[in-house]
């Protein structure tokens, strides 16, 4: 399981290191990787395709079909390096609106990666919601 936030910099190249302790949860893993955009969130997601596979299970035509299209005609295998690095897409990072700075948000069986910024103001609209 995911858990915790962690920051980490895209250098030149558009590698960027996946945080230890996640890396220590996928030595359990024996799927791949995959990295998507968020159907939910302004935000790309890390999915094993383990994972993937239990969301087909669990979702009911035609629903399954149209977010498991979804998934898949944008998905982008992430392959870590000796150093536990992964280039980012170009196209995933533009769509998530990512410059520089990333924030890798363990959620359970999934890793998020936010904007920093993008995720404040995320944070502060759920204050807001909750507060009102």
């Amino acid at each position: 399981m995911f858990t915790g936030t962690y920051s980490a910099r895209i250098d030149n190249s558009g590698r960027v290191y996946l945080p230890a302790p996640f890396r220590a949860v996928l030595q359990d893993v024996s799927s791949s990787l995959v990295i998507v955009r968020s159907p939910a969130w302004p935000a790309l997601e890390v999915w094993t395709e383990d994972g993937l596979k239990t969301i087909e299970d669990n979702l009911h035509p035609p629903d399954a079909r149209r977010v498991l299209r979804y998934l898949a005609a944008q998905a982008v295998a992430l392959d870590l390096d000796k150093r536990g690095r992964f280039v980012f897409h170009r196209r995933l990072r533009k769509a998530a609106g990512l410059r520089d700075e990333v924030l890798f948000i363990g959620v359970e069986d999934i890793i998020r990666i936010w904007d920093p910024d993008t995720y404040e103001k995320h944070l502060v609209e759920l204050a807001s919601d909750r507060a009102g």
